[in-house]
């Protein structure tokens, strides 16, 4: 958990900074989502879930630069065959338009959701424009490039049941963040600026960076 303010953390499992590399994971298909275990410290329950943190990318020859996605939250860590559903999420938004390229934030304030423990949050791909295995779904849900950390990083296949999205070969953890406030804290804090250098070998932010492709799951 990365403080964002005196009463705000940042929850997350990805390193993604300036200079780092984000490798687009162009296996996910229309109906799939990826989830993460995230927690906070023991000494910040409860705490407020405010928003969540998306980065979506593409690779260059993917010429869509927005997809469509569904955010869900689960009051729970406990991730096996089919559960948890889609019904028992305690948090579902509706149809969202993220871009490629950037932290894409969802205000999920009004929702009162908190949480005592560690939680899944996920996010579904809802497109279906599916181009190929090695192009991928457009733009997709991308990860970090420093090893993945089994059992916390998940995907719900289009058949209902979760799996471990280390088991298919990815290079990090998902990008998929939480901003939430600890014990009874109200306070918002700021945004910080959050960019990345992307495995499309454009690298934003001035900074210099290797790119690595992604897609191992497209071997399922």
């Amino acid at each position: 958990a990365v403080p964002a303010s005196a009463s705000d953390v940042i929850l997350k499992l990805d390193g993604l900074s300036d200079g780092s590399t984000a490798v687009v994971q162009g296996g996910f298909v229309g109906g799939e989502a990826g989830a993460v275990i995230l927690a906070a410290q023991a000494g910040q329950y409860p705490v407020t879930l405010k928003e969540i943190q998306v980065f979506v990318d593409k690779q260059p020859t993917v010429p869509f630069t927005n997809v469509t996605v569904q955010l869900r939250v689960w009051n729970t860590s406990t991730v096996s065959g089919s559960s948890p559903s889609l019904a028992s999420a305690v948090y579902t938004s509706p149809q969202l338009g993220f871009t490629a390229g950037a932290f894409n934030v969802w205000d999920i304030s009004s929702a009162n959701l908190v949480m005592n423990g560690p939680f899944l949050v996920g996010c579904t791909v809802v497109d279906t424009n599916f181009i190929s295995i090695i192009q991928g779904n457009q733009p997709n849900l991308v990860t970090d490039n420093n090893g993945c950390q089994g059992g916390k990083n998940w995907v719900r296949q289009t058949n209902g049941v979760w799996a471990n999205l280390c088991s298919f070969g990815v290079s990090g953890d998902l990008a998929i963040r939480v901003k939430a406030s600890t014990g009874a804290g109200t306070g918002r804090g700021t945004c910080a600026c959050m960019r990345a250098c992307i495995c499309t070998c454009t690298c934003i932010c001035g900074c210099g960076c290797g790119c690595a492709t992604g897609g191992a799951r497209g071997a399922k």
